[in-house]
């Protein structure tokens, strides 16, 4: 079974998504959560700098059962870009880890359904931006005035746990989203933890 996950990702609304993937497939396991956006190190501090290596992750990953990794794809092939994630990281720690690129950003991901993200984050879908940077800080500054007193990754935890079956479809049929989706599914399924199958419930509450 899996009881500790430790998150890997590069900011709130990556940590958030991850959660409220947990929660969408009905998985029970704690979420230990680390940033690695290299927030800190812009610090310039040798020390800070080394906690956003993979093997200073992977030394000090603590007592958890499985890493998930989630990072942008920007402007690579998330395949690409998935290759190179995975050479960061030391070998043994393949067995342990599940690697996901955005094929642009995470924001990116939350926008598959205009209609949702639109009705949740309060802007009409024509005001969203076409290019990748200007997209992801219109949804970043969306979810800072929509979240009020909410914690913001709870927030983007229930943005995504609550997507109706139409939106879960939408995500599913992104490439980069499936395979990663199907990544974490593999993974629970080689550690007989039971989740729920998206692709035939089509999201929670089926």
């Amino acid at each position: 079974m899996i009881e500790r996950i430790l998150v890997v990702g590069q900011g709130p609304n990556d940590l958030g998504f991850l959660t409220g993937l947990r929660q969408l497939l009905g998985c029970d396991a704690e979420l230990v959560n680390r940033l690695s956006d290299g927030s800190e190190a812009r610090l310039r501090d040798h020390v800070t700098r080394r906690k956003q290596d993979a093997k200073y992750i992977w030394d000090h990953r603590g007592d958890v059962d499985l890493i998930v990794r989630l990072t942008d794809g920007d402007t690579d092939s998330p395949q690409d870009t998935i290759r190179k994630e995975l050479d960061r990281w030391p070998s043994e720690a393949g067995p342990l880890l599940v690697c996901g690129v955005c094929d642009r950003d995470v924001e990116h991901w939350m926008c598959l359904d205009p209609d949702y993200a639109a009705e949740k984050l309060g802007f009409d879908k024509n005001q969203l931006p076409g290019r990748r940077e200007e997209r992801s800080g219109f949804i970043k500054n969306r979810i800072k005035k929509r979240c009020g007193s909410q914690d913001y990754m709870a927030f983007v935890a229930d943005f995504v746990n609550n997507a109706p079956p139409a939106t879960v479809r939408r995500w599913l049929a992104n490439p980069a989203f499936s395979r990663f989706y199907d990544r974490c599914r593999d993974a629970a399924q080689e550690h007989t933890c039971p989740v729920e199958n998206l692709r035939e419930s089509g999201g929670a509450g089926l």
